[in-house]
């Protein structure tokens, strides 16, 4: 049932594919973790109802056909642990443009305006002068500087 074609190999221990089994049965582990563990069990030369094609795997798991060749080969070269572990960053994703202090003035800044918007709504009347502030400060506010980003 083996196909020698196959370059990267799953060939699972007992003790391997029990874990394996527990991680897609108990569902406390992350999607991917369980999408991992169940391509490798599908993907194992040993296993009793033999071994799955990539393309059947890749149909009845939902994920694409490289994704299981990237899985079976990170098993064949690094083991079980780091095929179903992140691998953690070494940099943050990009440094900070803030320091600390520069951080704190401008949050004083966004909460100085907050607290002015909201004084001169409280104020406001359609013929006094505050109102005309308010509306400007609404404008101002609803502007794509200061409002939230599109969801």
């Amino acid at each position: 049932m083996s196909n020698p074609n196959i370059k990267y190999r799953v060939e699972l221990t007992p003790g391997q594919r029990e874990e394996l089994i527990e991680i897609s049965k108990n569902g406390k582990k992350t999607a991917k973790q369980v999408n991992h563990a169940n391509v490798l069990l599908m993907a194992d030369d040993g296993a009793i109802a033999g071994r799955w094609r990539d393309v059947d795997i890749s149909q009845a798991l939902n994920i694409h056909i490289n994704t299981v060749a990237a899985i079976r080969k990170k098993f064949a070269i690094e083991g079980i642990k780091p095929t179903l572990q992140r691998k953690k960053r070494e940099t943050p994703p990009s440094p900070s443009k803030l320091d600390g202090k520069q951080a704190a003035h401008l949050i004083a800044i966004n909460s100085e305006f907050n607290t002015k918007l909201a004084d001169t709504a409280y104020s406001a009347t359609p013929d006094s002068v505050a109102y005309g502030k308010y509306d400007l400060l609404t404008t101002i506010s609803s502007t794509k500087y200061f409002s939230a980003p599109p969801r």
